[in-house]
């Protein structure tokens, strides 16, 4: 295991290796060891989406194991490489663990946890989509250091944690984004034992002309934690102001605090 990150052999210093043996042997035998067992390098998602028809082939018969990814937009924007390997899934490309290159599918299966960057959170405009498939899909999602943009509703399952990395892990409210229909950024609805922890809230208050009434609205839960949770820019003119930031609602209305089990939250701030 290198403990420096990958780095391409180049062409021009391995021709020049050759040229110089030629020098000093009349018919060197020249013996080529490959570390990486055949594992095809990319660098960026783009890259790997367009790979050659012989690399293809390459896949297909077996020369190449698979495609090691060494970022998304650019190279080492994730937190590790990952490898894809030829898949016969019927799942469609979701921007993540399965990529359509060409004619081929390539899969990647995300064991424990995933961070949001090897769906390419960085630079997306609207990171909805990919948010909420993976919180329908993983037990733990990992917020990478960026800002998630959201345009609408996000829906937290049960059994499910979202955590980030402090207040370099961001959910932002779009400027268009519309959030009236359950009046709120992150929705946690008759949710059992999930958790958000450790991240940044950002309504874009100041921004939005329309205001968000909550960011986060727990409803009808058992044991969800909320902690270490930043609430930002809820907006602070008369214009803009905001509902309540965090709104708890029990399973029995009529005697919330008696019977209401929502669970804890902690070391949060408004």
């Amino acid at each position: 295991d290198a403990t420096v990150p990958y780095q391409q052999l180049s062409y021009d210093k391995m021709k020049e290796d050759l040229k110089f043996l030629l020098t000093k042997f009349k018919h060197p035998m020249v013996a080529w060891q490959d570390p990486n067992f055949g594992i095809r390098f990319k660098e960026t998602m783009d890259a790997m989406r367009n790979l050659s028809t012989t690399e293809i082939i390459g896949l297909q018969d077996g020369t190449y194991k698979g495609i090691e990814l060494l970022g998304y937009y650019e190279k080492e924007d994730t937190p590790l490489p990952i490898d894809y390997y030829l898949s016969d899934t019927t799942e469609e490309d979701n921007g993540g663990s399965v990529i359509a290159a060409s004619n081929v599918k390539l899969e990647h299966k995300f064991t424990n946890y995933v961070d949001t960057s090897y769906f390419g959170c960085q630079n997306s405009e609207d990171f909805t989509p990919q948010l909420q498939y993976l919180l329908n899909s993983y037990r733990e999602v990992r917020l990478a250091n960026h800002v998630h943009y959201i345009n609408s509703t996000i829906f937290l399952p049960s059994d499910t944690t979202l955590k980030g990395n402090g207040d370099l892990s961001v959910i932002k409210a779009t400027l268009n984004g519309d959030f009236s229909i359950e009046d709120t950024m992150i929705a946690v609805f008759n949710c059992n034992k999930s958790l958000l922890i450790n991240f940044k809230i950002d309504q874009n208050g100041e921004e939005r002309a329309t205001r968000i009434p909550h960011s986060v609205f727990l409803a009808s839960c058992d044991e969800v934690t909320v902690e270490n949770i930043s609430f930002v820019n809820n907006g602070s003119s008369i214009k803009n102001v905001t509902g309540g930031v965090l709104f708890l609602q029990a399973k029995d209305t009529e005697n919330m605090l008696l019977k209401g089990r929502i669970g804890s939250v902690t070391n949060c701030k408004f």
